[in-house]
């Protein structure tokens, strides 16, 4: 199962075994690794450091994988891009349409004017 064009991994809908041939986007893809219904594998190879995505989002980055490789701990470190909230310049001003301006919502006044919700829990015993 692949989300976007930029992903660089798969998610397999069932299982995979070792030496299977894949055939993406006119290219052949020879599984590595046993993959279990669930699990990423690489649609290409990733350098060592390469940030890698899925369902267009990065998730972590990689110690350098081969095409067909199961994406593992072994293989993946949790590091993210750094991301400068700085650079998005200011917020510009909400519009309201008139059909909402009346509405409410179930929820209760604060003393220093905000408002909050209730929230309730479900407890299930294992």
């Amino acid at each position: 199962m692949i989300n976007a064009d930029v992903d660089q991994v798969a998610v397999a809908k069932k299982d995979i075994p070792v030496d299977f041939l894949l055939e993406y986007r006119s290219e052949k893809i020879k599984i590595k690794d046993l993959i279990q219904k669930g699990q990423r594998f690489a649609l290409r190879d990733m350098e060592k450091g390469e940030f890698i995505r899925q369902y267009g989002h990065v998730f972590g980055q990689s110690k350098g994988i081969l095409k067909g490789e199961l994406i593992s701990i072994a293989n993946i470190q949790n590091i993210l891009p750094e991301v400068r909230t700085g650079e998005h310049g200011k917020q510009g001003e909400t519009e309201f349409k008139e059909e909402y301006l009346n509405r409410t919502f179930s929820g209760y006044g604060r003393k220093n004017g905000k408002v909050g919700t209730r929230n309730y829990y479900l407890i299930v015993p294992t």
